[in-house]
């Protein structure tokens, strides 16, 4: 295994390509390569970028008229100089480094970026994947988006708040929540057209205050990033701190009645899952939840050592389980939550995405996603929980029609009775923008 690496890149404006893999020892007597990778939506332009090892004196000039198309692969195998062990690949827009990494030993059996094409760090492949993507042990496969790649925005004027964060779909309903305010809304969804209006009395949405700031209005509030919707009708929100200590994490979840009179509301009930949850700062927390209904939860209760059954649990608030993701490792934790405010963990899935800031539960195809952020170039995880350990996971691109550098936080799906011309609506919603928060793509539905 290789001890290291790192990632140089810039802080400038430069240009967007990146070192992707390289192979300094290949098995077949073949020369070194090294491949770049395009994590950009357009196709780019590479002409004159140069390529160095460790050493200056032998620099490689990619050719003019050299592009690399969007999300795609550059193979370069004429290189100029040659890779040895415990050597570096460098890439320069003209004197300035653009990207770095550096490996100990020889590749084995070639030296990746992880994430594919827009991850923070490397590693060992489990195998050489020149011009295309990386394959690791124990990473799931990537699969393209399986629906189509276009996306629409549905504030193109202000509408939201400014910051925009977790998704629910629920009754033909779509539930957004905003964590500067921890604010709330209800759109209905149109079968016929999926197009969207506010629920009467949610056209400016209705706030969620902590029960000990009950009688302050004036409280900051949850720093609510998530929320989803429970079989009767309950809107539960996820906090990973109170905006009025923002330092301090303190993961918590708050239930409310949408239905209830007024726009400023105190939570009915709350959840502090602080401790059961590992210890992270304080914008690494909670991310999103999701409520799943009993019947669809097939896995192991590490209470128990067996299959999950909500018989064991009757003082639950709820007929099913809720999952909650956490932004600093990208783990998704099942819980139980009790009528006396207390919690308890049944599960820990592990999405493999390194970050996770969003969650939902497919109803049509019985399936939870888990979605990152352009952190890990919006990338999600589709889970199957099979009753077992280990559940089936895939990881997916986004639809190459989404600006991948954009912090979508928000992540939900239509069920399939909404399906228009085989596709069905997928809602993201984006944080720290005030208009075009709101973006609408499509999955396919399956027979």
């Amino acid at each position: 295994d290789v001890a290291e690496g790192s990632k140089g890149r810039s802080n400038l404006v430069t240009n967007p390509a990146v070192i992707n893999e390289v192979e300094s020892d290949d098995p077949n007597n073949g020369p070194d390569w090294v491949e770049l990778a395009n994590p950009t939506n357009e196709k780019i332009d590479v002409s004159g970028l140069i390529l160095k090892d460790s050493k200056d004196d032998k620099p490689y000039t990619i050719k003019e008229g050299t592009s690399i198309e969007a999300n795609g692969f550059l193979l370069l195998n004429d290189l100029t100089f040659g890779l040895g062990k415990d050597d570096s690949v460098r890439l320069f827009e003209g004197d300035l480094l653009i990207d770095s990494t550096t490996y100990s030993g020889h590749t084995s059996p070639s030296w990746g970026r992880y994430p594919d094409a827009n991850g923070k760090e490397f590693r060992s492949t489990s195998e050489m994947t020149p011009g295309k993507r990386n394959k690791f042990a124990g990473i799931p496969d990537l699969i393209d988006w399986p629906g189509k790649g276009e996306v629409s925005i549905f504030d193109k004027q202000p509408t939201f708040l400014e910051d925009s964060s977790g998704l629910d779909f629920a009754d033909g309903k779509l539930y957004a929540v905003d964590n500067g305010t921890a604010t709330f809304w209800e759109l209905d969804v149109d079968k016929d057209d999926g197009s969207m209006s506010f629920v009467k009395g949610f056209e400016k949405g209705k706030r969620v205050r902590f029960q000990k700031d009950k009688d302050n209005a004036g409280a900051k509030g949850p720093d609510a990033e998530g929320i989803t919707v429970d079989s009767k009708g309950m809107v539960y929100l996820a906090s990973e701190r109170d905006n009025s200590a923002k330092g301090v994490n303190y993961n918590t979840v708050l239930m409310v009645d949408p239905s209830s009179e007024g726009n400023d509301l105190v939570a009915q009930k709350e959840w502090n899952l602080t401790s059961l949850l590992p210890s992270v700062s304080a914008n690494m927390g909670v991310e999103a939840i999701e409520f799943v209904e009993a019947d669809n939860v097939s896995l192991i209760d590490k209470n128990t050592g067996s299959a999950f059954s909500m018989d064991k649990y009757d003082q639950s608030v709820a007929d099913g389980v809720f999952f909650v993701a956490l932004e600093d490792n990208g783990h998704v934790y099942a819980f139980v939550l009790n009528n006396d405010g207390s919690a308890v963990l049944i599960s820990d899935i592990d999405s493999k995405l390194g970050g996770a800031m969003a969650l939902d539960f497919d109803t049509s195809e019985k399936v939870l996603w888990v979605a990152a952020d352009n952190g890990y170039g919006n990338r999600s995880a589709r889970i199957k929980l099979n009753g077992t350990d280990n559940p089936e996971i895939t990881h997916v691109l986004p639809p190459s029609g989404l600006d991948v550098n954009g912090n979508f936080e928000g992540f939900a799906i239509a069920d399939a009775s909404y399906a228009i011309d085989g596709e069905r609506p997928v809602y993201r919603f984006q944080d720290g923008v005030k208009e075009g928060a709101l973006v609408i793509g499509s999955l396919a539905t399956t027979k």
